[in-house]
């Protein structure tokens, strides 16, 4: 089976049938022996989420690192409160890590500094690391507003996204805004903790920077992120 493992293809999207092709979820469902899905049994819909995201956000070789998860994700359906940890240590990961990165990319380091600085965004901390966010987000916006054609505009979102989600920023904003996870205070900060490295990307393809450098940066990062998610209890 390991074998198999090792020669297994991820690709991207869902699949009607594992003939088809299998995404991270679906490939966790095969190693399980359970029925074909992107939703296996007894695994964590936080971990489920950043996993559905984030396969579908990498390049083909990318990807294909995730096949390294595919064992440990089944059985990780826990209690309540792990699941809420795991939340909030995507959230805490999207603010105090992915955020700075980008705003210092962009050359915002006194915002990327307001938001590494902050405590380990919990629960009990939230509303404080939201304020600041949002702090950081009116200060990058005063310098972004620029007037774009339509198809400017378009070109250069299209861009952004690509490394906002190779880098694990919209995964983490997915994992820590679950359904079973979406309160106010999540919403808000995962939605601003996006903004906060969506309008940083945009600024560095404005000014025709490559986004790579920031990409390969965070993805190391990201991958510790999912393996702590994966252990948390």
């Amino acid at each position: 089976m390991r074998e198999q493992l090792n020669c297994l293809t991820l690709s991207e999207g869902k699949h009607h049938r594992r003939e088809d092709g299998m995404c991270l979820m679906e490939a966790v469902a095969w190693w399980a022996d359970l029925p074909h899905s992107d939703l296996p049994v007894s695994t964590s819909p936080v971990l489920t989420m950043f996993g559905w995201t984030w396969n579908d956000g990498l390049d083909d070789e990318e990807r294909n690192q995730l096949r390294q998860y595919v064992p440990r994700l089944y059985g990780t359906a826990d209690a309540e409160k792990a699941e809420e940890g795991r939340a909030w240590l995507a959230l805490d990961w999207l603010a105090r890590v992915a955020a700075p990165a980008w705003l210092t990319a962009a050359g915002f380091d006194v915002e990327a500094g307001w938001l590494s600085g902050l405590p380990e965004v919990t629960a009990r901390t939230g509303g404080g690391a939201i304020r600041t966010v949002q702090k950081a987000c009116r200060s990058v916006g005063l310098v972004t507003a620029q007037r774009m054609s339509p198809t400017e505009k378009k070109a250069t979102l299209s861009t952004v996204w690509v490394g906002l989600r190779r880098s694990g920023v919209t995964a983490a904003e997915a994992a820590g805004t679950t359904p079973t996870n979406r309160t106010s205070h999540r919403l808000r900060l995962g939605a601003g903790g996006t903004l906060a490295c969506r309008m940083a990307a945009t600024m560095l393809v404005w000014s025709g920077t490559d986004l790579q450098p920031t990409v390969s940066l965070l993805q190391p990062s990201a991958h510790d992120l999912f393996d702590r998610m994966i252990l948390h209890s």
